[in-house]
């Protein structure tokens, strides 16, 4: 009789347990030591949007983000050895129909009366319950992201300027030696792979400070048209002639103010990102057009504040991305591609010029699918006149003009000195201490002022300011290798002012000398 009754008992007992887990609000599971589900109940399902026989069957480990994975391994491990007997973590689950999401979940471990261990007991919350922790963790990994840029770009700001200096007189005498070497000199080849090192390097900082977004930037009014139109040639090189190049152009001119040199940076990187997703070959669209942004259509613009923009779309029918490639995309360093096939700057160059031209960028992408950028740009408030003025080609005719040079590198002085007179112009050296008392004394005119525009005593605008009572007809150019920030910092407003990034080729310091002399 005794017996009958605890049968009963236990079974009422398991009955209640039953009830319990199948009908509880929140999720349950049971889960085998080997990370094996063992029971699930329909709430946990139906936040997974799995059944409960599919879950069974793949185990949750294999629907858990992999850095979420490691984290509860670690757990799981420690409460079998007996150091917990529970643990409480946020983690990352991805649905059946694709997206991630947050939730929050509680794991017990249960031991038989033997002290062996048995299973685990595992409660999510529903997730429509614990939407604010989605939200923060958005928020929270937006924080280590802008920290992780903050902290690159300070280092690659850091360092610029000393390096820039150093590369440019690498480069500079690199390809004074190879113009007098013979074209069969042995040693040309050795040379040439030290200035395209040097350059390489040179490039490389700039897409450190472009994605940190720290670039001093020369900005004027350009058409977006003609950034594209201009590049095409090159841009077709490039991607090689298995991959269809395709552009559909407004028919208006796309007028943003911005730098030239980036803008041209974002086409070339968005245009290779879409050639390397494209192996075997396919099709690249480039488009631009006008669109206004408000609150009827800002959903299919993500967070874009309302307005007028100028849109660059560049799309590639390659292989796509998951989610959790596009949630690293413009992160510094990282790359989907084999080792020693890309540094990983490309997108997050583009991302750091993109928003430091006070622009968005949206990317849709889904496996298989191919991938879609698309740059929004303010819409420049100017006429196509100015617009057109603006865009004047710079000069690049020789000139007999007489520069005053002052830069505290004797090095870069001396390479920038050669670079000025090979181009015929007449060069005077002078220190910032002394530059007031020589532009007094000498007897002729000086049409241009070229300095350094951070120096230990006197700054390059200080000088100029001073100079401009002894010669206010000459014309000043800057030359920084420091960013924008650093710039800043010291006190040094760039507005309205020439500037020359360092470092700088012959061509580009030529170009720059002639644009200032002849406006």
């Amino acid at each position: 009789m005794k017996h009958t009754r605890l049968s009963e008992v236990l079974f009422e007992s398991e009955q209640r347990f039953r009830a319990a887990f199948d009908e509880s609000a929140v999720g349950m599971a049971l889960i085998a030591p080997d990370g094996g589900v063992q029971q699930i109940n329909q709430k946990y399902c139906d936040i997974l949007g799995y059944s409960s026989g599919e879950l069974i069957e793949r185990g949750l480990q294999d629907i858990t983000h992999s850095n979420d994975r490691e984290v509860e391994s670690e757990y799981m491990r420690r409460a079998l050895a007996g150091e917990i007997d529970s643990y409480l973590m946020d983690k990352r689950y991805r649905k059946k129909d694709g997206p991630l999401f947050w939730v929050s979940v509680a794991t017990k471990v249960i031991f038989d009366p033997s002290g062996q261990h048995g299973y685990f007991i595992s409660v999510v919350q529903d997730i429509s319950a614990f939407q604010d922790i989605t939200e923060r963790k958005m928020l929270e990994e937006q924080l280590v992201q802008a920290q992780k840029m903050e902290a690159v770009g300070r280092l690659a700001g850091g360092v610029a300027h000393d390096l820039s200096s150093l590369l440019m007189v690498i480069t500079w005498y690199c390809g004074m030696i190879l113009k007098r070497l013979p074209d069969q000199d042995p040693i040309r080849h050795d040379i040439g792979e030290i200035k395209m090192a040097g350059e390489r390097a040179a490039a490389l900082i700039a897409k450190l400070l472009a994605f940190s977004r720290q670039q001093v930037l020369d900005v004027t009014v350009i058409d977006l048209n003609t950034v594209v139109t201009s590049g095409l040639q090159m841009l077709k090189r490039l991607i090689g002639e298995d991959i269809d190049l395709h552009t559909m152009l407004d028919s208006v001119p796309q007028w943003v103010k911005a730098d030239r040199g980036q803008l041209d940076q974002v086409v070339m990187n968005l245009v290779v990102n879409g050639r390397d997703a494209m192996p075997g070959g396919g099709r690249l669209d480039i488009e631009t057009s006008t669109v206004a942004v408000d609150e009827r259509v800002n959903g299919q613009f993500g967070e874009t504040p309302s307005g007028a923009y100028v849109m660059l779309a560049v799309r590639d029918s390659g292989k796509g991305m998951d989610d959790e490639t596009k949630a690293h995309l413009f992160e510094p360093f990282y790359t989907t591609k084999a080792r020693g096939k890309g540094t990983g700057l490309g997108l997050a160059t583009v991302h750091g010029i993109v928003r430091q031209s006070g622009g968005h960028i949206l990317v849709e992408s889904a496996p298989g699918r191919g991938a879609s950028f698309k740059i929004l740009l303010p819409l420049a408030d100017t006429t196509a006149e100015e617009a057109t003025l603006e865009q004047a080609p710079r000069g690049t005719s020789t000139g007999g003009e007489t520069i005053l040079l002052v830069e505290d590198d004797d090095q870069v002085r001396d390479v920038a000195r050669q670079m000025l007179e090979m181009n015929g112009y007449v060069v005077l050296q002078s220190d910032a201490e002394d530059a007031v008392e020589d532009c007094r004394l000498y007897p002729g005119t000086i049409h241009l002022l070229l300095s350094d525009l951070v120096m230990p005593k006197l700054n390059g605008r200080e000088l100029a300011e001073q100079l401009a009572i002894v010669r206010p007809e000459m014309k000043v150019l800057f030359m920084s290798g420091y960013t924008d920030n650093v710039i800043l910092d010291r006190g040094i407003h760039t507005r309205g002012i020439a500037l020359l990034d360092k470092p700088f080729t012959f061509e580009t310091l030529q170009e720059k000398v002639r644009s200032v002399l002849d406006n």
